[in-house]
């Protein structure tokens, strides 16, 4: 036979690549190891490429953007049964200190002293002496109350950091000031509650984000006065000028924290509308953003001093 009138030659069929199996229901959103297995997802294929480990027993589709909301429906997914969230798993899993964009960091879980405790990679285990009023249950989840949280994120980190937390927990309305004095009273020889009381007297309900506390914890614990924090600025017919993050009444000057976020051009726009209000009320405003607090405090506060003994 001439070799131009051939045919083909065959293909084996061992040779064809599978495609994979991807289920309609893991592929939206984080899942467990078990609904993957009753899926039909073997264990070989979880560990394909098709598919992302995110914690212990808890995975994703490869593709899936990586949303803050994953995030949290994973930390939620990876907290197994006889296990109590805290420490920062529980203030994601409460709504404030939201996780890394990446995710990283281990899942904080925790059993009552006296029992045995999860080991895994990917964990930070303890045993804690946890009463009942310490555990509250979110979505079927155990987890730390939002007092009991402020506690664990504040007595083993720097006075900025525990005030990071108590604001958090304050601004959101998840406790008040008057529940923690109680709750530090009814610890009064726990370790580490020196340092959340510190954190509760400097402490605001009115802080939006953490770097707003990190900048007005820059001022206050070099000795500066206390600004306001997201106070409204009206001008003389009663119209809202802007709330800048930190405030001076005397003299009058703003403070503002840029996040990454004043970068896109529609914010930017209201930026410099809200500014030229704040430039005609005859309120200068300066202006920060993590660089400064990151590598320049001296040069922040060397600013605010000035501005402050203007007269």
């Amino acid at each position: 036979m001439d070799d131009a009138n051939a045919p083909d030659d065959p293909v084996h069929p061992g040779s064809m690549p599978r495609p994979t199996y991807l289920p309609p229901a893991l592929c939206d959103g984080p899942f467990r190891r078990g609904d993957a297995l009753a899926s039909g997802l073997t264990r070989d294929q979880l560990r394909g490429p098709a598919w992302r480990r995110l914690h212990p027993d808890v995975y994703c589709r490869s593709e899936l953007e990586m949303t803050p909301s994953v995030w949290l429906e994973a930390a939620r997914l990876g907290v197994p049964d006889g296990h109590v969230a805290f420490g920062p798993t529980a203030a994601w899993l409460h709504g404030v200190l939201a996780p890394y964009p990446d995710g990283s960091g281990p899942l904080h879980l925790a059993t009552r002293r006296g029992t045995g405790h999860v080991r895994r990679s990917g964990v930070r285990a303890g045993r804690l002496q946890l009463d009942d009023q310490d555990i509250v249950t979110l979505d079927g989840v155990a987890v730390t109350s939002p007092a009991r949280t402020c506690l664990d994120l504040s007595r083993r980190r720097a006075t900025v950091q525990a005030v990071v937390a108590v604001d958090a927990f304050l601004s959101a309305g998840l406790v008040h000031k008057d529940q923690l004095w109680r709750f530090c009273a009814e610890r009064v020889r726990w370790p580490g509650i020196d340092r959340l009381r510190e954190a509760v007297i400097l402490g605001s309900d009115r802080v939006r984000s953490p770097a707003e506390s990190k900048l007005r914890m820059l001022l206050v614990l070099d000795g500066l006065p206390e600004p306001l924090v997201n106070a409204p600025v009206h001008d003389e017919q009663g119209r809202l000028l802007g709330i800048p993050d930190l405030l001076y009444l005397r003299p009058l000057f703003g403070i503002e924290y840029d996040g990454a976020y004043h970068g896109d051009s529609e914010v930017h726009r209201a930026d410099l509308v809200r500014e030229n209000g704040f430039v005609t009320k005859g309120l200068p405003l300066l202006r920060y953003c993590a660089y400064d607090l990151a590598h320049r405090p001296a040069s922040v506060l060397r600013e605010v001093r000035a501005a402050l003994r203007r007269t």
